[in-house]
């Protein structure tokens, strides 16, 4: 149970990230990597989700899952390694947003 509950999060922003990279959703206000800059074009909307989707999955795959598995191994109790991977989680979503901006700023400038 424990490892379900350390994997659940990462594995969520994955599947959300597949999603958005696979179904390339248009301009909207209900989800998407929604900022000002994104949603001034249609170029820019694109590449804002690509880069944004790309990094979440990376990001969650290469260090979330690993970190998540480290603490199951070592950590007994649920809620430590929930709140391990809520964190992390987090961090990696934090990195996801500045990633993509400074994408966004380099090649739209």
């Amino acid at each position: 149970m424990k490892w379900i509950m350390g994997l659940l999060c990462p594995i969520i922003f994955i599947v959300i990230a597949a999603v958005i990279l696979i179904a390339k959703p248009k301009r909207n206000s209900l989800f998407g990597y929604r900022t000002n800059k994104s949603l001034s074009s249609d170029e820019i909307w694109n590449y804002a989700n690509k880069i944004m989707a790309i990094s979440m999955i990376t990001i969650n795959a290469a260090i979330c899952i690993p970190v998540v598995c480290i603490v199951n191994a070592f950590v007994k109790d649920t809620l430590p390694i929930v709140f391990n991977a809520l964190s992390t989680a987090m961090l990696g979503l934090v990195a996801t947003v500045i990633i993509t901006q400074v994408s966004i700023n380099k090649k739209f400038k």
